[in-house]
């Protein structure tokens, strides 16, 4: 028994009073046997009193100080038996743990398993979006992009707008500016195709990042004509020079060109790089300049201290308008808008993902708390007894609920500690199985941040679970439970209980739904027709540097590595093509019908592709009318072009468009420098470019040999296994050029299956915290309904007595049980039609109130509640009468 329970002082908060009474009491007597000592002296009663406060003091200061240190003195009193009285309550918990290890094992691992899945997508959340960027000052970092008509952010810039951004701000310190451009490495090992970015002087200005060694270019060498130098990445230091700081000064071979490394980039730029490799000088050419249809470039602002976004973003949009003065048909706005640049890196699907993700494991905390509730409520019952006689020995309802609250902090405290190692293992689980290209996902680690949430997020649950057992076990009734001791001291029905796994149901089925939306969205993406045959199908990549290959030889090399490739055996067709479908996106301009298009309209914006005859034959996209590029179309000639069907409908309607002619931006061989008329020789079907979740887009392809890019996909479709081929397919370009790497190596199985992966990782996760909301529901309804069959083992015993059969018993527990989950199954629809508002940016293909996804998640949650109550009810069927009526 606690000897605390026995009260040693009627009220604790005598301290705060006492001390002045004791006090002033103390000083009186000392003076007035001072006083004494005079008049036994033989003073006067006035000499007397006046030699005493002479030989003590100033009595005021004197009683300050005595009751200022009596008041130390009263609370450091307290805080120490305050702090003993947790340790023994404490104590006396661990006791009663042990005591039920049944209890204690089923609440810690409940507490486990909330608690670890909520550290481990926290430390996911905090690394991917909370962690600060590692740059000075990265509150004041900002992506600056332009907003289309249609409201859209996420368009780059283009280069002259940059330019008149970066050269006329006064309000940034800096702003640089990014476009991605790769490059052959040779000279370090085997040749290896590298991702890179042409980044401006003023981009190491705006990050403000130290180099780890060496330095970065200045605006001098960020000019076209400049010096060819390199800043390259940690990363390309490490693995390709071994770390040696001797490359910097060193020249290396990019595209066959030499460039001088001059700094080494920290691991700081990683994230925002997205995976480049090294950075060369920008330098911005003429011609670039003046392409503001062309939006190409990444753009990162720092502002001044002590402007705002507001008035940056304000000055932007003055030269916004200065362009559409020179440029009136860019097609913008002129609106600029800022994000900070961890959200811009992180993006907004991600992390409207990662946020869903959070709330759904709250969610299941939740459940996991009302489960240890019910568990403590239920305990609670059988220590009535004890309870009742702590009352009788004087503890008051303050001091009960303070002996229940610290117990279930140490229960807590056991569950947090489990919960972290779960945490550790289950965060290790999430790295390794998310999809490729979210940032930072791969640093996230069990740092301070991660365990102070995790200490509150145990705090909030220890409060969630034992506020309300602790309070409802002050409110025993002694008398009432001393007269039911005859009868093991239970009780009826508790309605609290029930209302708990109501609450746990309806959680557990928003869980569900989510999950089950998802899933829907996914078998959506799975039956969303490509426009391609993926099977039997291999991609690899190659590249022809500029140094080694002018203009008029790319066509040439490209057809000898085809002719290469389709000699090799077992390979049925082979073709390139400048940007792969689904996952590669597509560079796109405006695309107009003379005579068709109306004055005015600038037409339709259009993703373009260069491709190699035999191309829709190897994908496997059907022409619909026409006919395909072939090798006629490879020879000086007319230009040409296929469309798809999209785009054949937007521009021509009903009419037939072959022969028509379209002005697109490009001509032969020449970038964007004029508008060429190309006639239509063909319509393919609609290919989906840019992922299996987005629509169809307008797309129009060329020959390589008249808009040629130097980079180019090959396709390879031969039957069985064609990742076989690779060695052979190595073999055939390393004949052309044993200086070609091949890279991006994959199936287009692979591609496909590799667009959805965001949506289904998260779909994943979804579906494993839905079910284990369900499996902590399931434990719920079982514990209440088996807590009721033994509360009214006595009832079923005199209704068996009294001629009642097995099945109408059964029944009769069944029918509680179904009560309370239909209960929560119709809260729970209800939560889940508000909660589905906010995966309407992650779900395909779906309303967020599919009628079969809430109709089905509900089904089976009430069929989960009928399973977990037959056991309980069998065990009501076989209740003997007898010793029910005699216990």
């Amino acid at each position: 028994m606690n000897n605390r329970d026995e009260p040693s002082r009627p009220d604790r908060r005598f301290w705060r009073k006492a001390p002045t009474a004791n006090v002033a009491d103390e000083v009186a007597f000392h003076l007035q046997s001072a006083i004494d000592e005079g008049l036994a002296a033989g003073l006067s009663a006035d000499a007397a009193r006046a030699a005493a406060l002479q030989r003590f003091g100033d009595v005021e200061r004197v009683s300050a100080e005595l009751h200022h240190l009596a008041v130390r003195g009263e609370q450091t009193l307290y805080r120490r038996e305050w702090l003993e009285g947790v340790v023994q309550d404490a104590r006396h918990g661990l006791r009663q743990l042990r005591a039920s290890p049944g209890f204690t094992l089923i609440a810690l691992l409940t507490l486990a398993l909330g608690i670890g899945a909520n550290t481990a997508i926290f430390s996911l959340v905090d690394s991917v979006m909370l962690r600060p960027l590692g740059f000075a000052d990265p509150s004041r970092l900002y992506d600056l992009r332009p907003l289309s008509p249609e409201g859209d952010a996420h368009y780059n810039v283009a280069f002259p707008n940059y330019l008149a951004w970066s050269t006329g701000t006064r309000l940034f310190a800096a702003i640089g500016g990014t476009t991605n451009q790769s490059f052959t490495l040779t000279g370090a090992g085997a040749p290896q195709r590298l991702t890179g970015l042409r980044a401006s002087a003023t981009y190491w200005q705006a990050l403000e990042s130290p180099p780890v060694a060496g330095r970065y270019f200045t605006q001098a060498e960020d000019r076209v004509g400049g010096p060819r130098v390199v800043v390259i990445s940690h990363a390309l230091f490490v693995n390709a020079f071994g770390s040696d700081p001797g490359v910097v000064g060193r020249a290396i071979l990019l595209d066959g060109l030499p460039f001088t490394v001059i700094g080494i980039a920290p691991d700081t730029y990683a994230p925002i790089a997205n995976g480049a490799a090294l950075w060369v000088p920008l330098a911005i050419t003429t011609r670039e300049s003046q392409m503001y249809g062309d939006h190409e470039m990444v753009v990162t602002g720092r502002l001044r201290p002590g402007v705002s976004l507001d008035a940056g973003l304000a000055e932007l949009r003055g030269f916004e308008r200065d362009i559409q003065h020179i440029q009136p048909d860019d097609g913008f706005t002129g609106k600029v808008v800022g994000r900070p640049a961890v959200e811009a890196l992180v993006g907004h699907t991600a992390e409207r993902q990662f946020l869903v993700l959070l709330g759904a494991v709250g969610l299941v905390l939740l459940i996991a708390c009302g489960n240890v509730a019910n568990l403590l409520l239920a305990r609670a019952v059988s220590r009535r007894g004890e309870i009742a006689i702590r009352n009788a020995l004087g503890a008051n309802r303050r001091r009960i609920v303070a002996q229940m609250l610290v117990e279930s902090g140490v229960l807590t405290m056991g569950g947090a500690l489990l919960g972290v190692a779960a945490g550790a293992i289950i965060l290790r689980v999430l790295v390794a199985s998310a999809p490729a290209g979210i940032p930072r996902l791969a640093d996230a680690t069990i740092n301070g941040r991660v365990l102070l949430f995790t200490m509150v997020v145990a705090i909030v649950a220890g409060l969630l679970f034992g506020v309300v057992p602790a309070w409802r076990a002050s409110q025993t009734d002694l008398q009432a439970t001393l007269r039911a001791s005859g009868r093991d001291g239970r009780t009826g029905n508790d309605p609290l209980r029930g209302a708990l796994v109501i609450a746990e149901i309806a959680v557990a089925l928003v869980l569900l739904t989510a999950a089950g939306l998802l899933i829907r969205s996914s078998m959506a993406m799975q039956r969303e027709a490509t426009g391609f045959d993926a099977s039997s199908l291999l991609t690899t990549r190659v590249a022809l540097p500029i140094a080694q290959y002018g203009d008029l030889s790319v066509g040439g090399t490209y057809a000898r590595i085809l002719d290469g490739v389709r000699a090799i055996p077992g390979v049925t067709s082979a073709a390139m093509i400048s940007r792969m479908p689904i996952g590669a996106g597509g560079a796109d301009c405006m695309v107009t019908a003379p005579g068709i298009t109306p004055a005015g309209d600038d037409g339709r914006d259009a993703q373009f592709r260069s491709v190699s005859p035999d191309y829709f034959r190897t994908i496997g996209t059907p022409i619909l009318r026409g006919r395909a590029i072939d090798a006629t179309d490879m020879t000086s000639g007319p230009l040409v072009a296929v469309i798809n069907a999209r785009l054949a409908h937007s521009l021509f309607g009903d009419r037939d468009p072959i022969g028509r002619q379209i002005l697109h931006c490009i001509g032969i061989n020449d970038g964007y420098q004029h508008t060429a008329a190309r006639t239509v020789i063909g319509v393919a079907a609609d290919v989906r470019a840019n992922g299996l979740d987005n629509d169809f887009v307008d797309q129009v392809y060329y020959p390589y040999t008249q808009f040629f890019e130097r980079t180019a996909a090959l396709l390879i479709r031969a039957p069985g296994n064609p990742v076989a081929l690779m060695p052979a397919v190595r073999r055939a370009v390393a004949a052309v050029d044993p200086s070609l790497p091949l890279f991006r190596t994959a199936t287009m199985d692979a591609i496909v299956h590799d667009s959805t992966a965001s949506p289904r990782f998260t779909m994943l996760l979804l579906i494993l915290l839905g079910g284990t909301g369900l499996l902590l529901a399931a434990i719920g309804i079982y514990g209440v309904i088996a807590y009721q069959v033994g509360q009214r083992t006595r009832e079923i015993g005199v209704r068996l007595a009294l001629g009642a059969t097995p099945g109408s018993v059964w029944s009769l527990v069944v029918r509680q049980a179904m009560t309370v989950a239909l209960a929560g199954v119709l809260a729970g629809e209800l939560l889940a039609l508000v909660a589905a508002r906010a995966l309407s940016g992650l779900i395909y293909g779906v309303a967020p109130s599919d009628p079969l996804t809430f109709t089905s998640m509900g089904v089976i949650l009430t069929g989960t509640a009928l399973v977990a109550s037959l056991v309980p009810a069998v065990r009501a069927t076989r209740i003997d009468p007898i010793r029910a009526l005699r216990s």
